[in-house]
């Protein structure tokens, strides 16, 4: 049971990781934009 759980928060912290890397990524961008249209 504990080696599930323990996987089971792995692979939600990874999932988190991503979401993470995405909303940089995205969050980033319009940034960007804002800047060079300035």
């Amino acid at each position: 049971v504990t080696e599930s759980l323990t996987q089971l928060a792995r692979v939600l912290m990874e999932a988190e990781d991503k979401e993470r890397d995405t909303t940089v990524t995205l969050g980033a961008q319009p940034v960007k934009r804002k800047a060079c249209c300035k």
